[in-house]
């Protein structure tokens, strides 16, 4: 009884009997305010003709006359000056007209038994076959009370109804069910998925996502949820993998050269060792960092620190920190800086020019370029640097700011790196309402960055 089915289809009767008992009331109350009027007029109609005909002539046969008038649809009761009672047409299901009536119709006045019979709720009105809810009319020197006889006018009728009524119900009922199980079947589908998924079962080919109704939009989000979720998953293991790699790399130098210190005189080469070794923990921090940084970019939707920042001032100072390593490549480097006023988080974006200008620096060939412009217009900081290394194919534009990639060819194949720098920049970039893009071909890489500027 918890299914969905179940309350599902528990509901949808639920339903159809209520408003049933609804249809009644607002058809009773129809009858009792609107045609309960109108019936007792026909039927007052009907009296006045029968006692004008009775009173028209004398000589003609009474009961015989009323008798045809029951067999024709009408129940009647004759009550004389002594209030014995005389029936025609079919019994009364109960009898239970007063004396005070008998009284009031024998004296000359009408009963109007169905225009005042009761307003109740749950009374069936011009359908209740008591003696009470009749028409009272004095003919000659006897009371005449009469009603239609509702059994011999609607019998055809009422057989019909209770078959319509009663084939309704039943289809009523099996529509409901059939319609409910296939109308929770792809809900079904759904939560069978839900499980297959909690164990690690990816597979929704299952799931009919044709649907045009909210169930099809629930299955096609869900189908969408399940591949992101895959997705996730898959670039969560590649994630591990790929720090386990780059933690167990350094580590595995870091013992090697540990263990040939041990047994290593020569100064020179101790020291050769003492170097790859520092080497090997700087990278290791800088990883470090890195995941610390991603960490932190993860759990954050908006920069909650909001400088002043002179993008001019920062990238000017990073140029003049990096010469070196430009000096180093026998790099030329050209840049063309405006004045451009940026509200955010000044180290985050000064990690983005880092990063930027470090894989130029990396990823440049000996002897190569480096162009760097930032201009300010129409509320906009435009910053792009540009190398002449050997380039990114099209094909891995796509994946260049995923966590780990990097391009397996000879533009990283002797560089080291973590592949988190990118992957960094896009989130600081983003979580400033920015945008990046990459443009790059066999003769270079460009990077374009543009942030919202106060000036």
């Amino acid at each position: 009884m918890n299914s969905l089915y179940s309350k599902f289809a528990i509901t949808t009767l639920g339903i159809m009997a209520f408003s049933f008992v609804v249809a009644f009331l607002i058809s009773n109350g129809y009858y009792q305010h609107v045609l309960k009027d109108e019936n007792n007029a026909k039927n007052v109609e009907v009296s006045e003709s029968i006692k004008s005909y009775i009173e028209s002539d004398s000589n003609i046969n009474v009961d015989a006359y009323l008798q045809s008038v029951a067999d024709a649809g009408y129940q009647i009761i004759v009550v004389d000056e002594t209030h014995h009672l005389t029936y025609f047409g079919n019994d009364f299901r109960e009898y239970n007209l007063s004396r005070e009536a008998y009284d009031l119709v024998l004296g000359g006045e009408f009963y109007h038994g169905i225009m005042n019979f009761p307003s109740e709720t749950f009374v069936t009105g011009f359908f209740a076959n008591e003696s009470v809810n009749t028409i009272g009319i004095p003919v000659r020197d006897y009371a005449v009370f009469l009603r239609p006889d509702v059994s011999i006018l609607f019998n055809e009728l009422q057989l019909l109804f209770a078959v319509l009524l009663s084939l309704m119900v039943i289809l009523s009922v099996v529509f409901v069910l059939v319609g409910t199980k296939i109308l929770i079947n792809p809900i079904s589908q759904l939560q069978l998925a839900t499980r297959k998924l909690t164990s690690g079962n990816y597979d929704t080919s299952n799931i009919n996502t044709e649907r045009k109704d909210e169930i099809g939009k629930l299955s096609r989000n869900f189908v969408t949820m399940t591949e992101k979720i895959e997705q996730q998953q898959s670039m969560q293991k590649a994630f591990i993998a790929n720090i386990s790699h780059d933690i167990q790399s350094p580590l595995a130098n870091i013992k090697g050269y540990s263990q040939l210190l041990e047994t290593e005189e020569n100064p020179d080469e101790r020291l050769v060792y003492l170097n790859v070794i520092n080497q090997e923990v700087t990278r290791m921090s800088e990883l470090t960092e890195q995941l610390l940084v991603l960490t932190k970019l993860d759990y954050e939707k908006n920069v909650t620190k909001q400088d002043n920042v002179y993008l001019k001032d920062q990238i000017e100072t990073l140029i003049a920190s990096c010469s070196w390593q430009i000096e180093d490549k026998g790099l030329m480097i050209s840049y063309e800086l405006e004045d451009c006023l940026v509200a955010g988080d000044a180290p985050l974006l000064n990690m983005v020019w880092d990063n930027l200008l470090s894989n130029a620096i990396k990823y440049n060939v000996d002897g190569g370029c480096i162009d760097i412009t930032l201009d300010c217009m129409d509320g906009l900081a435009r910053f792009s640097i540009k190398d002449n290394g050997v380039g990114i194919k099209k094909e891995h534009h796509h994946e260049i700011f995923n966590r780990f990639y990097r391009v397996d060819h000879a533009r990283s194949q002797s560089v080291k790196g973590s592949g988190l720098g990118l992957s960094i920049v896009k989130q600081i970039v983003e979580l400033h309402g920015g945008s990046i893009e990459l443009v790059s071909n066999e003769t270079g890489t460009m990077f374009k960055v543009v942030l919202s500027a106060l000036r």
